[in-house]
This record gives C-alpha cells, structure tokens and sequence, in this order.
C-alpha cells in the first residue's frame, strides 16, 4: 500500500493546523497529493414557526459557514506553500462534519484528524470518523507533533481484525520507521504457563509477519496493571514513541456501536499521533 492521496479535516479550529502540519510531512515523505476539506456542517431553518425569519436566518447561517470554510482553505493553502508541498488541493463542502469526511476519504488512501480532547461535539465527530472510515485514520494531538510521526512506533496489539488492519494499512509507515515495538497486555488473570506460551507463539507469528515486510521490530507482553488504554498511554512515554498504531474496536449497545475503553482514553489523552483503523 502506498499513500498517493491523503485527506485532512480543515472544519475545526481546534488543532486544525497541528493536523495540516502533520498531514504535509506525510505529503512531503510518501510523494502524496493532499487534499483538505472543509465542511460547513448543517444549518436547519424552523418552518413552524415565522417560516420568512427562519429562512432569512438560515440564509445568513449558510452564508456565515461557508465565509469560514473559504477561510480555512486559505489557511490550508498558505500552510501548505509555506511547507513547500508540491501537490495539494482544498475544497469546501456544505453538508455534514463527519459524512463530508467519510465520503471523501473513500477515495483517498489516509484520513488525519485533529484530537477532540474535551468538547464533545468533536469527540463526536471523531469516533464517527474512527467508526465508519473505509481508510485508515491518522489521529494528531491537539499540542501537534515535533516532525513527522512514525520515527518511533509502538504497535498495540490485541489480536483484533481491526488491529491487524492498522497495522497492515501503517506497513509503509513501520518499513521506514527507525525503532519499531509491539506490545501485547496479558490480563491479571491469565497466569499460566500455558497462557504465557501461546501469547509467545503469536507474538513469533506476528514478528515474522512483519519482518519479512522488512520491518526492524522489537516484540514483548507485559502484565496490564491499570487499564490496557493507560497501559498503552504509558508504554508510549517510556518508549517516547512518536506514533502508536492500534486498533478502534466497539461495544454493541442497542443499535448503536460505540467505542471501547481503551480506545476512548488514548483518543482523549494521548499527546502522540495515533494510527487507527476499525
């Protein structure tokens, strides 16, 4: 796999230049075009109730959203020229956050993304992203990222189809990368020896896996003391990883589908890019 089209969300403020900056050195490494999008989001008019007033109103919402999108593009644009990228593109798109973002990362091979941290429409915004992406998703901390993520990987692995689907799609990320480590957290109660060999076995499996991709990879388990989410938050400050790659894996609940712990917690605390696919 190859990265000859990257997508970047340009429809929030917060941490929207961290993740350009990022999708760019992304751009520049992989020869990619980049794309950046801008959603104006939805505006709906109230027809119960003064339907001309609403209307008015919605008219001059529409017009609001759609000055910002043309403002990020701008931004993008002026970013992008001052990082010397050769092959880019911003497009505005009225319509919903997240369904713009979906739709068009169909036709893109990487989607980056801002970090939400604590406002909960974004959270929003983000984990549907995370949900739905036929892509893999590039996730840049609010504080941004010193260079380009992917010199010093951590790979989470919990043995999930959706983790071995983040860490194929990140295969050209970790054939580049300098220090590669995979991790997997043995649960309290999986004691034994038997235990112990058979996580050995799939951790050779794995390795192998990689390495004949010729990726450089240092494999280990370790005991979860705290949950696996910490666990992994703080495997990735010991190692002083610039990039973790995991899994998104979800709970059913009623006819919704919604993210797990582990995910929710590197989602609002990781100070590191974070690599994931669902």
């Amino acid at each position: 796999m190859s990265f000859g089209t990257i997508l970047v969300d340009l429809s929030s403020d917060a941490g929207s230049d961290a993740a350009v900056r990022t999708a760019v050195s992304f751009a520049h490494v992989h020869g990619s075009h980049l794309v950046g999008v801008a959603a104006t989001g939805t505006v709906d008019a109230d027809f119960s109730w003064a339907a001309s007033r609403s209307l008015h109103e919605a008219h001059g919402a529409r017009e609001a959203a759609a000055l910002l999108a043309s403002r990020r593009t701008d931004r993008f644009q002026d970013l992008c020229h001052a990082m010397h990228l050769p092959s880019f593109e911003a497009v505005a798109v009225e319509g919903d956050r997240a369904a713009v973002l979906l739709h068009r990362s169909q036709a893109c091979d990487l989607t980056v993304i801002g970090q939400a941290r604590d406002d909960r429409e974004e959270r929003h915004v983000v984990e549907r992203v995370l949900l739905h992406n036929a892509r893999p998703t590039l996730l840049v901390p609010a504080s941004g990222t010193s260079g380009r993520p992917g010199e010093r990987v951590l790979i989470a692995w919990d043995d999930s189809a959706a983790c071995a689907r983040s860490v194929g799609d990140a295969m050209p990320v970790l054939k580049r990368a300098r220090d590669v480590r995979l991790r997997i957290w043995r649960r309290p109660s999986e004691t034994d020896a038997a235990a112990d060999a058979a996580m050995q076995a799939r951790l050779t499996e794995i390795t192998l896996w990689l390495t004949r991709h010729g990726v450089r990879v240092q494999a280990g388990f370790e005991r979860a003391e705290q949950a696996v989410g910490d666990e992994i938050m703080r495997a990735a400050a010991q190692l002083d990883s610039d990039l973790v790659v995991m899994g998104t894996y979800s709970h059913a609940r009623w006819t919704e589908r919604i993210l797990g712990g582990a995910t929710r917690t590197a989602l609002k605390s990781s100070t590191v890019a974070l690599w994931m696919a669902h």
